[in-house]
């Protein structure tokens, strides 16, 4: 019974872990995303390319797939690196 409480304990450690460890790559990847958006590529975009603030448009778009693109090379980077 005991064995069983503490094989429980420890999957739910596990899965919390891989749960912060998830959130964390997203949160960078969006923040990292964000930035490399609003900061560097924006002022040099065309003005139908530019986000406006409350509004969903084809820059938040941009700055959406950036996003993701940054969570795929963090996602690739993390697993060349565990090989």
């Amino acid at each position: 019974m005991v064995a069983f409480v503490f094989s429980k304990l420890e999957t739910r450690n596990l899965k919390l872990t891989k749960l912060l460890r998830r959130l964390l790559k997203q949160f960078v990847a969006v923040v990292l995303g964000s930035f490399l958006y609003f900061f560097v590529l924006m002022p040099h975009l065309p003005a139908a390319a530019r986000h406006e603030p409350f509004r969903l448009d084809v820059g938040i778009l941009i700055d959406a797939w950036i996003c993701l693109a940054i969570y795929g090379l963090i996602e690739l980077a993390l697993r060349f690196r565990k090989r």
